[in-house]
């Protein structure tokens, strides 16, 4: 197996979900045929790993999604680890970048913060 790494973009405060506002691809593996996967991922930001989802692309290739709400804003390193039913493990490194929300949005949560 091998695999790609991808970088996601979001906001601060919005799950990243296909397709909008990020595609919630975060690894690609190839060289896979016949193999089954499970994934799990760390989204860097020190919040409990998830299970990546896995969908055949072709017949030797599986892409990995999941979907994860960052709290603050930045660069975050997100580790995929992907194991098989033949008992190998790989390790895909790939790249959130979180924005900030809408200043419309900052505003309301920020009214919503102070009780108003």
């Amino acid at each position: 197996m091998t695999g790609t790494g991808a970088i996601v973009r979001g906001r601060e405060g919005t799950i990243l979900l296909t397709p909008v506002p990020a595609n919630g691809q975060v690894a690609l593996v190839s060289n896979a045929r016949g193999r089954r996967i499970a994934a799990t991922v760390d989204w860097g930001d020190g919040t409990r790993p998830t299970s990546g989802e896995g969908a055949g692309t072709s017949e030797d290739s599986f892409q990995v999604s999941g979907t994860h709400a960052y709290d603050e804003d930045g660069t975050y390193r997100i580790t995929v680890t992907i194991t098989d039913n033949r008992g190998s493990e790989l390790v895909v490194l790939s790249e959130a970048q979180i924005a900030d929300p809408p200043d419309a949005l900052n505003q309301a949560l920020d009214r919503a913060e102070d009780g108003g």
